[in-house]
């Protein structure tokens, strides 16, 4: 699939609903116009399919900071197309306040996507406490912008860095771990005394 958009945008892929808003895409798009000072043609890219009412809050939000020509609501994507939009974006952004683990975070890692996520709930894990990317306070626009920009000031990953990012989650997330990690926890608990 070719790029979705003119590579180099932030990109956050979430259910769209009020009990979801969480995720925080509302705090990355209130940083949106302290961010376009320094970098004027950035674009947010929002996709996943969601409420009627949070989609008029996030579409009366980004009308009320005067960025909707630097945010597109993507709607639903495909899982087959999901990787050309982690390939292609400067930086995934998912500023969560309370998700359980993101396996968002780990699709993007595999994808070589840069990483920007909260430091207050699951995240840290499925970024291996920064190793996969950027933790940031998800109740400070000022912290995000000025993550957002990082990522946006600096050169892409290279391809090193690209395949150092795909064996730690080789290494962390695959199957084959995960039966691992379930055969030493079922180990540990049939040989603790009851």
């Amino acid at each position: 699939m070719p790029a979705p958009f003119p590579p180099g945008y932030l990109l956050t892929i979430a259910r769209l609903a009020d009990t979801e808003a969480y995720k925080g895409y509302d705090k990355v798009i209130a940083a949106l116009p302290r961010l376009l000072q320094q970098f004027p043609h950035i674009h947010y890219v929002l996709g996943g399919s969601g409420s009627d009412k949070e989609l008029q809050r996030i579409r009366q939000l980004i009308q009320a900071l005067g960025v909707t020509n630097h945010v597109t609501l993507t709607g639903f994507i495909p899982d087959e197309d999901l990787p050309a939009y982690y390939q292609h974006a400067a930086a995934f952004v998912m500023p969560s306040r309370k998700e359980g683990f993101g396996i968002v975070f780990v699709e993007a890692a595999w994808c070589g996507t840069q990483i920007i996520a909260g430091n207050a709930d699951g995240s840290p894990e499925a970024l291996l406490h920064g190793e996969l990317g950027k933790l940031v306070n998800p109740q400070d626009e000022a912290a995000i912008a000025d993550a957002m920009a990082a990522v946006l000031a600096n050169p892409p990953l290279t391809t090193d860095d690209y395949a150092t990012r795909r064996l730690l989650v080789q290494k962390h997330f695959s199957f084959a771990q995960f039966k691992q990690n379930q055969a030493q926890l079922l180990q540990q608990n049939v040989h603790q005394p009851t």
